[in-house]
């Protein structure tokens, strides 16, 4: 299915601006499809790795992991599939998530706190 891997392309990984910016945290990917795989359903990647500028762009911190491509957000839709997504990114290792409304960020910086879990505003 993927061009980068298994099951993710080059599309779903580069910047989302279009300024054909990408780098592969090996870490990262390895974990994503160990996760893809026991979910058994599609990731809806939201965002991979940012340029600088898009990240700015955005309102994200300067220091945001997708800069290095160490994190990503993952969309989800269901209650069910949150708590799937959840237990399994725990499971094969993820110690950095954050959830949002629509959204689990996760990231496998080593330079950040670890582990950490955080729940913003209105998810639950």
């Amino acid at each position: 299915m993927g061009d980068i891997s298994t099951h993710f392309s080059k599309s779903e990984i580069e910047c989302k601006c279009g300024c054909g910016y990408i780098i592969v945290h090996s870490e990262l990917l390895q974990r994503l499809e160990l996760v893809r795989g026991r979910t058994g359903f599609p990731m809806v990647i939201g965002s991979w790795c940012r340029c600088v500028k898009h990240n700015k762009d955005i309102g994200s911190k300067s220091t945001s992991s997708h800069i290095s491509g160490e994190a990503v957000d993952i969309g989800y839709d269901t209650q069910e599939d949150l708590l799937t997504y959840l237990f399994w990114l725990r499971h094969f290792g993820f110690l950095r998530l954050i959830l949002y409304h629509s959204h689990i960020h996760v990231d496998v910086s080593t330079t950040k706190t670890n582990p950490y879990f955080e729940i913003k505003k209105g998810v639950i």
